[in-house]
């Protein structure tokens, strides 16, 4: 992995932390920005990198903001993670900011 790929990877890390202490039904099954941010914090820390499958969440690839799939080494570029908290932050803007 290149060091601009291992940066923009780990530094989905950091934007999970906060967000550690999250509840299922706040979160939410289905597949949207918070939960794929879940998925690769996840993925990243249990799987070597590699995407893996959540019971909890229904993922669906083409719905998610960096259409990673199952089996898929998880290699952010900048403008990938540039445009994950966008979408993750907006929603959370979208459920909890009224």
């Amino acid at each position: 992995m290149s060091a601009d790929g291992l940066f923009f990877t780990n530094m989905v890390l950091a934007l999970d932390r906060p967000f550690v202490h999250r509840f299922r039904m706040v979160a939410g099954k289905d597949g949207n920005p918070r939960n794929d941010v879940e998925m690769i914090f996840d993925s990243v820390m249990n799987n070597d990198g590699v995407l893996q499958d959540n019971n909890a969440i229904k993922y669906l690839p083409d719905q998610s903001v960096l259409k990673l799939r199952f089996g898929e080494r998880i290699r952010l570029t900048e403008e990938e993670f540039e445009n994950l908290p966008k979408a993750f932050f907006a929603g959370l803007a979208g459920r909890f900011v009224s």
